[in-house]
C-alpha cells in the first residue's frame, strides 16, 4: 500500500518512469483497512524533512507538490468493491503538510 501511494506522488506510473506498468495494482489494499500508515504524522515539519529523500525534494513547498498529486482514483480497486485503494490525500490535506513545528 505504501509503495502504491508513494508512486503515486512520485508520477512513476506515466511517461519514461513507467517502472510498474500501467496496469500494476495493489492487490491487498483491501487488508490496510484504510490505516494512514505514517501520513497523518507529515503536519509536523520535522517528521516533513525525513520525507523529503523518500520524495526527492528538499523544501516542504515541493513535498506538498508531489502529495498533491496522490489523489483517490475510484478505479484503483476490485470490480464490484465499494471501495477503492486509498491515496495519501485521504488521510491528510496538502494544507496540513508541515504545518505543527
Amino acid at each position: 500500500m505504501f509503495l502504491y501511494q508513494v508512486c503515486n506522488g512520485l508520477n512513476l506510473s506515466a511517461g519514461d518512469n513507467n517502472f510498474h506498468g500501467i496496469y500494476w495494482f495493489p492487490n491487498f489494499y483491501v487488508y490496510a483497512q484504510n490505516r494512514g500508515l505514517e501520513w497523518r504524522k507529515m503536519c509536523s515539519r520535522a517528521y516533513c524533512k525525513k520525507m523529503f529523500d523518500l520524495f526527492g525534494v528538499d523544501s516542504i513547498s515541493a513535498l506538498k507538490e508531489c502529495i498533491a498529486k496522490c489523489v483517490y482514483e475510484r478505479d484503483m480497486g476490485y470490480r464490484e468493491s465499494f471501495d477503492a485503494a486509498p491515496a495519501i490525500t485521504n488521510f491528510i490535506k496538502v494544507e496540513e503538510i508541515g504545518s505543527l513545528n
